[in-house]
């Protein structure tokens, strides 16, 4: 009994000193987590009355914080504790897209328990070399080098989406649909080097596959609605041409959705929407008319269309354009929208009453591959009728700058600094569907 007795309040001892130890550790964390600002440019009083609010939480759900900040001023941070694991929400990586893409690419495989090379499937390259495998001897790496054109005539290309929670994919090599409306030829001197590594089992060991010469870029972009999906894509090539070839020519492409039937994409009815040359982007604006970017005459044009009758409502010149400028991945923030090409120019359209109207022009002044590294982040923007708020985070800190009509007055970055610095674990993330939010005070 007296041991029993002893074990109890030992155990109830190492209980009390672990929950003051986790005490200790949370009260810890929670006072030493502060977001750290860098001044990159300018002066803060260019962002009075901005305020900013960024979210992080930890990975294993049970610490949170939200933190509002102004330029300049001292963040203000409320720390939450929860017992029970919240599930992050990570709506943001399940939103909704279309995008065409190649299916074919360059390969580098290896395993050591041996490889199973299809005859035929959906892996074009592996495909390719089940032959050269045939051939390969125990022990041995054998290459050999296969016109392309000898394979197919057109790259083979991949169809992906996800409409209202559902995604799916095609591959033109295996979907006639795909394949009969989005082309882009091979070239007749484009060959493919296949090395297939055998051991002395005669096991596959490994696999590799190298294209002589480069595919033309491909890019796409898309409005996603309760219809269906709206894209746009391109293949430029040094020319100046675009190897994409359509039977309807180029422009908006409209595929049809469907939730009562599988597939939910319904590539049969895949047709075009709105013809248009040099089609730059696509998104929706928040009344649910499509923008159109495009390339016109040296300018960046906007063409508002109308999703039922197909009609173009509006159309705006934006900015001039160089001959070796592209547009950036347009950014989207309820009615603003920011337009950016490669070389830094910019334009904000403000949705109002039906219309778009550019409210603001300048450069970010900002070199391209830091623009690029901006873009693929989360985004935020604000607008109050003078002065522009952009800003971006990742899981590892946010950028805020601020533009007017003279051009940029303020750019700062945020990193919660002190976590790492006191030796916090760095499992830290940014939280959700709008991880920064950006308001006039």
């Amino acid at each position: 009994m007296k041991r029993s007795l002893t074990a109890l309040c030992l155990a109830a001892a190492l209980t009390l000193g672990t929950l003051a130890g986790a005490h200790l550790w949370v009260n810890a964390a929670r006072d030493r987590l502060a977001l750290r600002e860098t001044v990159l440019a300018g002066d803060s009083a260019a962002a009075a009355g901005v305020t900013a609010a960024y979210r992080l939480w930890d990975a294993d759900g049970h610490l949170s914080w939200e933190t509002a900040f102004t330029p300049g001023g001292t963040p203000e941070t409320v720390f939450r504790f929860d017992p029970e694991r919240q599930e992050p929400d990570m709506s943001w990586a399940f939103q909704p897209y279309g995008e065409l893409n190649y299916s074919l690419s360059s390969i580098g495989i290896q395993s050591y328990t041996g490889l199973v090379l299809p005859e035929s499937g959906e892996e074009p390259v592996v495909a390719l070399a089940y032959g050269v495998q045939e051939r390969t001897s125990p022990g041995e790496t054998r290459t050999e080098t296969v016109p392309m054109d000898g394979y197919s005539p057109y790259y083979p290309l991949l169809f992906s989406g996800r409409w209202q929670g559902l995604s799916d994919s095609f591959d033109s090599s295996s979907n006639g649909y795909l394949s009969h409306y989005f082309r882009i030829p091979v070239p007749p001197e484009q060959t493919i080097e296949v090395s297939v590594t055998k051991d002395d089992s005669g096991a596959v060991t490994a696999v590799s596959a190298q294209f002589s010469q480069d595919m033309p870029a491909l890019w796409s972009g898309s409005a996603v609605c309760p219809e269906g999906i709206y894209l746009v894509a391109g293949a430029p090539t040094a020319d100046g041409t675009d190897a994409l070839e359509c039977p309807d020519g180029p422009g908006v492409h409209f595929i049809p959705c469907r939730e009562d039937d599988c597939p939910w994409f319904d590539l049969s009815g895949l047709r075009l929407f709105y013809p248009a040359e040099h089609a730059l982007g696509l998104r929706l604006g928040e009344d649910g008319r499509l923008l159109l970017y495009t390339r016109e005459e040296g300018k960046l044009a906007l063409t508002v269309l109308d999703r039922e009758t197909g009609e173009a409502l509006e159309r705006l010149e934006l900015l001039e354009m160089g001959e070796e400028e592209t547009l950036l991945d347009p950014i989207d923030s309820g009615p603003l929208h920011l337009a950016v090409l490669s070389g830094g120019a910019f334009c904000l359209v403000q949705e109002e009453e039906g219309r778009a109207v550019p409210v603001l022009t300048g450069s970010l002044d900002q070199e391209e591959d830091a623009l690029r590294r901006l873009i693929l982040r989360s985004q935020a923007l604000a607008w109050d009728g003078a002065r522009m708020v952009w800003g971006t985070c990742d899981w590892y800190g946010a950028d805020l700058g601020v533009w007017d009509a003279q051009g940029l007055q303020f750019l700062a970055r945020y990193e919660p600094g002190p976590a790492w610095d006191s030796g916090w674990p760095p499992s830290i993330y940014s939280q959700g569907a709008a991880p920064l939010s950006l308001s006039f005070g």
